[in-house]
């Protein structure tokens, strides 16, 4: 199985959609406590406190990513339709098609339609 770390090495992060699939929730549990990756607050992973969006930077800090900068990250950012944002340049990982081997992981349109 891929792990994020292989990610990191020419990232400073990445933003991973796990989804509420049991399985993946556990196999991205196990691949960020393999790397030591824990919160801000020095806290390991669990399966039940994985989210739906989950960030990992390079360092292996997690962090959880709400829905609007996950949205504003599929817009330009380049302050002509609102305010400049950096989200824009951040991977984006499909977790399932990552593990699976599939080439087609990064995600480069919003799957959540807007509301």
């Amino acid at each position: 199985m891929r792990s994020i770390k292989e990610l990191l090495v020419e990232n400073e992060k990445v933003w991973v959609l796990i989804s509420r699939n049991p399985e993946l929730q556990q196999a991205f549990c196990e691949d960020m406590n393999n790397l030591g990756a824990k919160f801000v607050n020095g806290s390991s992973l669990s399966p039940e406190y994985v989210g739906l969006i989950m960030s990992v930077t390079k360092d292996y800090t997690l962090a959880y990513v709400s829905m609007m900068p996950w949205q504003a990250s599929f817009g330009p950012g380049d302050g002509s339709t609102g305010v400049f944002h950096p989200f824009q340049d951040i991977q984006k990982i499909d977790y399932k098609k990552f593990i699976n081997g599939d080439s087609d992981y990064l995600i480069t349109n919003n799957p959540f339609r807007k509301l």
